[in-house]
């Protein structure tokens, strides 16, 4: 039986188990992010810089990366459950290894079994979704699972940097052992079990996708839809600081509406994206390649500057669950495959967005990143155009 015809047999949603999958995700992406607000410390406690001590969010990605690729050729016959599990347990093993880090060495070592998990988990969650939703909930379903990444970048930057100040970086790392622990424990009660399916799942699979222009062109609009979002987004806690003038209390306020407003975005995403994804995905993406110009020809008025980015934010939020619903709608049957180099290519522009905003701010300033991330959304724009032209013409049907 193929993965598209499971989607059509699941006959009541499991609300607990997606709500195991959004726990697991909060620790996974709360993991990957700590050291942002940790690198200070984590670097004088290990004797390193704080350069160095960043290179354990390059290995995160880098691994990552591997894993997307790797996880459903190399698990075809895997009961999914399983897979599941030991990501989760592997996670907890992961922050274990750096909390208890005593050099450099042992924390790239932890971090990059954080990679494998994050990747390997990645790319089994819009197939898994399929596996436990009804089809006409799956959008809701993802929705709750990708406000587990809301939920982390709350955690992991404001309230993390806090609580460090009282119990330490490692301190920061044992609590996030005990919510991989939690969301372990959730997962071994509620999921189910998951045999495999007789989906596609090889490597040559994963090439024949890629010779789909259709599915090339949603891949790229995908990677051009990260790398425009976070080549401003990892640095708008200097665009808060130097355009806006903003320090202590209202730096934290500003942060935290940032992130609750990609929360709420993702929250909103089921209900719009279940009727109007070939929709949404198109105006999400035109907000947001309109807003940084909004904001770099802006006044420098805190409270409109502030209100924007939390647009841009709640926007990206729809748009980032919008990309999971667009494997479902398109091709269920192919869901592991399509979600593995999903993950490949958000992971790399992720990375790509990062390192190429870092150059932009130490040459420009926080003034040229705001036309390289609407060119990247501007991108993203024409081939979410091209592919769905593309699909309908080989589908005989609209996305």
């Amino acid at each position: 039986m193929a993965e598209g015809e499971a989607v059509k047999t699941v006959q009541e949603t499991r609300w607990l188990a997606i709500f195991s999958l959004f726990l697991a995700v909060t620790g996974l992406v709360g993991s990957e992010f700590l050291p942002i607000s940790l690198l200070t410390p984590m670097a004088a406690d290990l004797g390193i810089s704080e350069g160095m001590a960043g290179q354990t969010i390059t290995a995160v990605g880098l691994f990552a990366v591997a894993a997307s690729l790797l996880v459903a050729p190399l698990t075809q016959k895997a009961d999914r459950r399983f897979i599941l599990l030991l990501f989760s347990a592997l996670l907890i093993v992961s922050n274990v290894m750096t909390a208890l880090a005593s050099n450099l060495f042992v924390l790239i070592l932890g971090r990059c079994g954080l990679g494998l998990c994050v990747g390997g988990f990645w790319s089994l969650a819009a197939a898994t979704v399929l596996r436990l939703a009804e089809p006409r909930k799956a959008a809701k379903a993802l929705g709750l699972v990708f406000a587990g990444v809301s939920a982390a970048y709350i955690l992991a930057v404001p309230l993390a940097s806090y609580i460090g100040q009282f119990i330490g970086w490692r301190g920061v790392f044992a609590v996030s052992c005990l919510w991989a622990a939690l969301a372990f424990i959730c997962q071994y009660k509620v999921l189910p079990s998951m045999p495999a399916r007789g989906s596609k799942s090889s490597f040559a699979d994963q090439l024949g996708l890629l010779r789909t222009r259709w599915a090339l062109l949603g891949l790229a609009a995908t990677m051009c839809s990260f790398a425009g979002y976070y080549v401003l987004f990892t640095y708008m806690r200097p665009f808060f600081e130097q355009r806006l003038g903003l320090s202590g209390g209202s730096l934290s306020f500003a942060l935290l509406a940032f992130s609750l407003a990609n929360c709420f975005g993702t929250f909103i995403a089921g209900f719009i994206l279940t009727r109007f994804l070939r929709q949404a995905l198109l105006l999400s993406h035109i907000i947001l390649l309109c807003v940084p110009w909004l904001l770099w020809l802006g006044g420098r008025n805190p409270a409109a500057d502030i209100s924007f980015a939390m647009l841009w934010a709640g926007f990206f939020g729809l748009a980032n669950v919008g990309w999971s619903s667009w494997i479902i709608r398109t091709m269920p049957e192919r869901a592991e495959i399509a979600g593995g180099l999903q993950v490949a290519a958000i992971q790399l522009s992720i990375m790509t967005g990062a390192a190429l905003g870092g150059a932009i701010f130490d040459h420009s300033g926080i003034n040229g990143l705001f036309p390289t991330s609407s060119a990247f959304l501007c991108l993203a724009v024409f081939m979410l155009l091209a592919s769905f032209k593309l699909f309908a013409r080989a589908k005989g049907r609209p996305v």
